[in-house]
């Protein structure tokens, strides 16, 4: 694809949104729908939410054509709108909670989406943009984790654990017993 004219959501490894279109519209060509825009951006790959396609029943119900996107652009600016105004905490108000915001707002498959749901469906269902978007995700942890454990053997997977451990028992359990929807 050629330079991207509308959504630039770009890093390392990524290709062009859209080449020539504008908008949410310009995002779900290239994407194809939400699953697939929501799970592509796993690591090194471009971070983008974009409206499903009008007509492939995944989008909420409207009268006038067109008005599906419109609507889902401008839930994706009232979500974007709250979350400017929020202060960013890696712990407790970050990216997977944005999303998990917009999903809600948006009813997609249902709504009662969260941190963890996101951060599952992505690991998940997640696809690379490339293989270069794949070897800049997970190379560099392959490389400290490999050195690690042939330095530190047994002693680094110790420390690994009681860092990760924690870490991911925190989120779980904030997510679980703390964190709530903003969603009216």
């Amino acid at each position: 694809m050629g330079a991207s004219k509308g959504v630039k959501f770009a890093a390392p490894g990524a290709k062009a949104v859209a080449d020539g279109v504008t908008g949410a519209e310009g995002a779900a060509a290239a994407a194809g729908d939400l699953e697939a825009a929501v799970a592509a951006p796993v690591g090194g790959g471009a971070i983008a939410v974009a409206a499903s396609v009008p007509g492939s029943g995944k989008e909420p119900t409207a009268q006038e054509p067109g008005s599906q996107s419109r609507n889902w652009d401008q839930r994706l600016a009232s979500a974007a709108t709250l979350y400017r105004l929020m202060m960013y905490n890696l712990m407790t108000s970050n990216c997977h909670c944005f999303v998990a915001h917009f999903l809600n707002q948006a009813s997609y498959k249902g709504g009662g989406w969260d941190m963890v749901n996101v951060a599952i469906f992505v690991f998940l269902r997640g696809r690379y943009t490339s293989v270069g978007g794949f070897l800049y995700t997970w190379l560099p942890w392959a490389i400290i984790v490999g050195l690690g454990g042939y330095f530190g053997r047994l002693w680094f997977l110790y420390g690994y654990l009681i860092f990760c451990v924690p870490l991911l028992a925190w989120f779980v359990l904030y997510t679980k017993c703390c964190w709530r929807d903003l969603s009216p």
